[in-house]
């Protein structure tokens, strides 16, 4: 029992807070704020795998649900930056588009 309890506070806490972190010194927020999204899924998908969890259609519901709106999200994102960038290319040209 107390090599689970180190091993949650190594891995699951400090070594998690560190690539949380990481990341967040690498990425923009709203890429980073997404792994709160794909962590269960990845859970369920690794509790399925590797000891052999039983899956049913609510949980496929849900994971189609979550993946979808991951997908919305970026896409969403992506206008935006392409939006962004034509602004700025306009303002340095001289244009005005807004």
């Amino acid at each position: 029992m107390a090599i689970a309890l180190i091993y949650l506070i190594l891995f699951g806490s400090l070594a998690a807070y560190a690539a949380y972190a990481y990341a967040l010194s690498k990425l923009p927020i709203t890429i980073v704020s997404m792994h709160a999204y794909i962590n269960p899924l990845v859970a369920v998908l690794l509790g399925w795998l590797m000891l052999g969890e039983k899956l049913n259609i609510m949980m496929a519901l849900a994971f189609m649900c979550i993946v979808g709106s991951l997908y919305l999200v970026n896409k969403g994102l992506k206008k935006k930056a392409i939006r962004n960038i034509n602004q700025i290319i306009a303002y340095r040209v001289g244009l005005r588009l807004w």
